[in-house]
């Protein structure tokens, strides 16, 4: 997926380089590069279809560098993972969640800030499966208990902010009703966090102006725990850093709809990616 969020806004690589785009959706190809070169197909099939024309399959100075970039990137990731700070890094949160997640899991993360979180941060097994629900906001919260529908012998988690836990809240009430028990991890920021970087820039210069905007993508203080065992799940609210491990852990062992509202920092930080 050839993205903002995806390409650091179109810097990695900019807009003006030659790409190849393997993509199974020939109208995205050259969507957003068009100096693309572009192979339509599943990107595994592909890419083991190039792998067996390479004449040269060996590049031991390219994955050195690439080695060094990972490293790099986690070494960074590691100050973050231990973060007392308050309110909490979602980085904290992200490693708390990677360390208790079951080995049958399937993960469920909402579009925007909570994919890049996610994707970046969450550490994941090989037994335990991954879904970003891209697309429209929210409705990683339905397509959590989709998954759960299809594999009800699995741990199915639903990784998502406040703005997007917002647009479809009311399904928890099917999910009760239904039985279908899934845990919602929400990361609780108070903000649409990705709509921040663009109101900065667009305000730099006029703090008035920002400070006008700012409180339109910013919520009022809501307390989810409520609303969920208003609709009939089960709630726990986390607001220190030290409390997220028994939180996430007593979820899980919920059977039952449960929701986990972690209180984080709208300006957490992340080495993969800007921050906001």
């Amino acid at each position: 997926m050839v993205s903002d969020q995806t390409t650091l806004d179109y810097t990695a690589p900019n807009k003006n380089t030659q790409i190849i785009q393997i993509d199974i959706c020939g109208t995205e190809i050259g969507k957003n590069y068009k100096n693309t070169f572009g192979l339509m197909g599943d990107a595994k099939s592909v890419l083991e279809g190039l792998l067996a024309k390479a004449s040269n399959k060996k590049n031991s100075s390219w994955v050195a560098m690439v080695k060094n970039l990972v490293d790099d990137t986690l070494e960074r990731q590691r100050e973050l993972f231990d973060s007392q700070e308050h309110p909490i890094q979602t980085a904290r949160l992200l490693k708390e969640l990677s360390d208790l997640l079951p080995d049958d899991t399937i993960v469920v993360a909402d579009t925007g800030w909570s994919a890049v979180w996610s994707a970046t941060m969450l550490r994941m097994k090989r037994s335990q499966s991954y879904i970003r629900a891209a697309g429209s906001l929210g409705w990683s919260l339905p397509a959590s208990m989709g998954a759960k529908c299809a594999a009800p012998g699995r741990t199915v988690v639903c990784f998502l902010g406040d703005g997007a836990f917002y647009y479809h809240l009311s399904e928890l009430e099917t999910a009760v009703r239904y039985g279908i028990n899934i845990v919602v991890v929400i990361n609780n920021n108070s903000r649409l966090g990705q709509c921040i970087p663009f109101v900065q820039e667009a305000y730099i210069n006029d703090e008035n102006k920002y400070e006008d905007y700012k409180r339109k993508i910013t919520f009022s203080p809501v307390d989810f725990v409520k609303i969920a065992e208003g609709l009939g799940a089960e709630g726990i609210r986390v607001e220190n850093p030290e409390e997220i491990h028994t939180a996430i852990r007593k979820a899980l062992s919920i059977k039952k709809p449960c929701v986990v509202e972690v209180l984080t920092d709208c300006m957490s930080r992340g080495p993969l990616s800007p921050s906001i």
